[in-house]
This record gives C-alpha cells, structure tokens and sequence, in this order.
C-alpha cells in the first residue's frame, strides 16, 4: 500500500509541475531507529508530513536553504551504516587502499 501511495504521488507530482522522490528509505530508518514500524507509524508520518505542508507551509518557508541542508546532512549522516560502507570501499580497492 506504501508504494502505491508513494507512485501515486510521484505521479500526481509530475503533472502539476514537480518531480518524484522516495520517501520510504528515511521513513523507514526513523521508524525502525524510534521502535516503530506498524501502521501507526506509518500514519502518523503521513499526518505530519500534510500538517508541515498544509498548515505550516508560511514558516516552513522561512527556513533556509542553509540550514535545510544542514539537517539533509546530519539525516545523511544517521542514515549510513559507515562500518560496511569502508569495508566495501576497502574490499573494491584492496586491502592497500586506492591505488595511487
């Protein structure tokens, strides 16, 4: 049902102008990371995501760009599971590294 949703959005997006993206990789993280993962969950997401689109959206709007990127960033950061990601970098180059 969570895809389905997440197409039709995509869709509904791309014909007033917008462009697509997945909301499911962070969703799910911060769900799982808060001990949820049901259809509360899920629901709740969704009901806080309109509320900071539709009736917040004056003061969402004030926010900048700067800090915006600021919490992309650290979200990046919680999200990447840094342990295997230098273990995969190290088995693609070689236990000596990059060459160089």
């Amino acid at each position: 049902a969570s895809v389905l949703a997440l197409a039709a959005g995509n869709g509904a997006s791309a014909l007033l102008g917008g462009f697509g993206g997945c909301g499911l990789i962070p969703q799910t993280v911060l769900n799982l990371n808060s001990g949820g993962g049901g259809v509360a969950s899920t629901a709740s997401y969704a009901a806080s995501l309109a509320a900071c689109a539709l009736v917040a959206a004056p003061l969402v709007g004030r926010i900048s760009q700067a800090a915006l990127a600021g919490i992309m960033l650290a979200v990046v950061y919680q999200t990447v599971q840094w342990g295997p990601t230098a273990d995969a970098v190290r088995d693609a180059f070689g236990t000596d590294g990059p060459p160089g």
